[in-house]
């Protein structure tokens, strides 16, 4: 069939080539890949990340770019370069946020493998095809990859820092991950490569219903439910920061949608009965409100701490509060410290006070 005889993918190591590596269901698909671009408002970026895209080594692909409700020329400058080339596709949608864009576009993806490209970040050429043979040699349901943080601020870039833990398998070393020990990183959606149908299993629509932060709820249920994910530790992907409108600058209200996020994001723990995913997420929800409270507003912090502290230790199903706050000092003890003061803060009722302060949800 033209769909075994097509896909021709190096190795990472450079000496063999993998063929005919597709699954034996791949006749459903018409691509091997799809690349999905969630964009609004990025008129000034959308280039630079097209160019970066319509060269990867992968000849067997398609880019769809979800223009979501963009008020500028993102849209019009989607539709100009589908015109020029035929490998891009351009969806127009009202503006759903970051995660209705990208699920408007794995609804309508044609390939085997997903990856999802922000508008303002860019690839280098061979990410995908080295995260595509990591993942094929490894028989992982998701590949990932290092990146840069590239600060448009200062038009610099550096090295992303990270460590967990991973095993080796194969005569070449390949290094590969449990999903579960990855869930402390960086929330990312965008520097993976994942199995169309292994996505199809994970309950990311939560994460396409959320505004802001929907990165993290899609992170964890995608991780959570991965056996093997193949890592790429070269740095592969650019991720711009202080782009000015950027979510992560949000010092307001809306930063209460970690709330909801993480009671799905409970809701997927629950039905995993695993003690070590909990704790994961208990020390996600400690990372990221800590992280609010360092960036939000000071009228809106005593309310906002008052109910983190509710949410990180209260529905504990297998993990005690004292596991929490331990796993807190093992990592540092600026945290643990800071993880037992909400503690004691979580013993004390919620006030009146913080339902009336926080917006409705």
């Amino acid at each position: 069939r033209r769909k075994a005889e097509r896909f021709h993918l190096k190795a990472i190591d450079g000496l063999t080539e993998l063929k005919a590596g597709l699954s034996n269901q791949s006749d459903q698909f018409e691509r091997d890949l799809t690349i999905v671009v969630p964009a609004h408002n990025t008129e000034h970026y959308l280039g630079r990340c097209l160019s970066s895209l319509v060269r990867q080594s992968i000849p067997d692909k398609e880019i769809i770019v979800v223009d979501d409700g963009s008020t500028d020329r993102t849209g019009r400058i989607a539709d100009a370069w589908s015109k020029r080339h035929p490998e891009i596709r351009v969806v127009h949608q009202e503006r759903r946020g970051p995660g209705g864009a990208r699920a408007a576009g794995q609804a309508v993806a044609q390939g085997e493998f997903i990856g999802f490209v922000d508008s303002d970040d860019w690839a280098e050429p061979d990410m995908v095809e080295r995260l595509l043979n990591a993942m094929l040699l490894s028989q992982a349901e998701i590949a990932q990859c290092g990146f840069w943080v590239f600060d448009e601020r200062l038009n610099r870039r550096h090295l992303n820092e990270e460590s967990f833990p991973t095993q080796t398998t194969g005569p070449d070393g390949r290094a590969v991950a449990r999903g579960v020990d990855l869930l402390l990183l960086q929330p990312s959606i965008w520097r993976r490569v994942y199995r169309a149908e292994f996505l199809e299993k994970c309950p990311t629509n939560v994460a396409a219903s959320l505004w802001l932060h929907e990165d993290l709820v899609f992170q964890f249920a995608t991780l959570i439910r991965a056996s093997r994910v193949a890592i790429v530790s070269e740095p592969l992907y650019n991720y711009r920061v202080g782009r000015k409108g950027q979510a992560v600058g949000i010092r307001d209200r809306r930063q209460w949608v970690h709330f909801p996020a993480f009671q799905a994001m409970a809701e997927i723990c629950s039905h995993t009965d695993d003690a070590l995913a909990e704790r994961r997420l208990k020390q996600i929800q400690l990372n990221s409100h800590l992280w609010v409270l360092g960036n939000l507003s000071s009228e809106l912090r005593s309310a906002y701490r008052t109910e983190a502290a509710h949410d990180i230790f209260r529905g504990r199903r297998n993990v005690k509060a004292v596991q929490v706050i331990a796993d807190s000092f093992r990592r540092s003890f600026e945290l643990g410290v800071q993880s037992l003061g909400l503690y004691v803060r979580s013993r004390l009722p919620l006030r009146s006070a913080v339902s009336e302060d926080a917006p409705e949800r």
